[in-house]
């Protein structure tokens, strides 16, 4: 992995969950907020390991800035009291 990605923090985008439909499964969710994803983030979605509850979302997804670049201002940002366990 490159040290651009090590260095950008990661933004939570939204919670998703495991669904399934007429397509298949797959993973869906909404935001609360608007959210600006620059151009050349990197786009990951994990398993959410800290799931306690059925209502919980079972993957996160989130996304580290470019270089160089911050994250916008409307981008959500995590809690300050909870480290971000997927921070690399």
């Amino acid at each position: 992995m490159s040290e651009e990605r090590r260095t950008s923090a990661l933004v939570r985008v939204t919670g998703l969950w495991s669904k399934s439909g007429g397509n298949g499964q797959y993973l869906g969710g909404s935001t609360k907020d608007d959210v600006t994803i620059p151009a050349g983030s990197h786009i990951m979605v994990f398993l959410n390991t800290k799931r306690e509850t059925e209502k919980q979302p079972t993957h996160e997804m989130k996304f580290a800035p470019p270089q160089g670049i911050e994250a916008p201002q409307n981008a959500p940002q995590p809690a300050a009291t909870e480290p971000d366990p997927f921070e690399f």
